[in-house]
């Protein structure tokens, strides 16, 4: 690099106050502190580069070296976002499983029949994406409920009809 002559214009102490703002700005979007949804990886790699060339480091190290923390901060927010989205599916296999399960059954508040969404009960009365909770319930229930020892079965409303051997 060729020292070039600083132009009379630049104030220095208006520099130092523009760099302690910047640096402060970088610092909070870079912040480790931050959840890894909220960092960035840009401003992270920019503040090292910062800091880097301040203390006197050469060029070439100091970018390589904010080249690392970006591509640190940013490889974090990918495993994150990739856990998350993972996490996101399995819970949403298990809402289906549960839906299907819960589907089985009339639904005592709504008054659908069994293989069918609830209907919703407002002004527009549409389709629900899940079922009622009353109709999860008595799903729950037939389905946690042991087989009885004399032929009983459940019945929808979690009382048991006798079979031949009933009390």
């Amino acid at each position: 690099m060729t020292d070039t002559p600083v132009p009379d214009a630049v104030n220095t102490l208006q520099f130092a106050r523009d760099l302690a703002r910047l640096e402060a700005r970088l610092a909070d979007a870079a912040g480790e502190w931050l959840p890894l949804e909220q960092q960035s990886p840009a401003a992270a790699g920019f503040l090292v580069l910062l800091h880097e060339l301040t203390e006197g480091t050469d060029p070439v190290p100091a970018i390589a070296t904010a080249m690392r923390a970006h591509d640190r901060v940013y490889e974090n927010k990918r495993e994150h976002h990739e856990a998350s989205e993972e996490q996101r599916r399995i819970i949403e296999e298990e809402v289906a499983a549960e839906e299907e399960v819960t589907k089985k059954v009339e639904c005592p508040f709504c008054g659908v029949s069994a293989g069918m969404n609830c209907r919703g009960t407002g002004a527009g009365g549409g389709l629900r994406k899940r079922s009622h909770r009353d109709r999860f319930r008595l799903a729950r229930s037939l389905n946690d409920a042991p087989s009885e020892p004399g032929g009983g079965t459940a019945s929808p409303r979690g009382s048991t009809t006798a079979g031949p051997a009933s009390r």
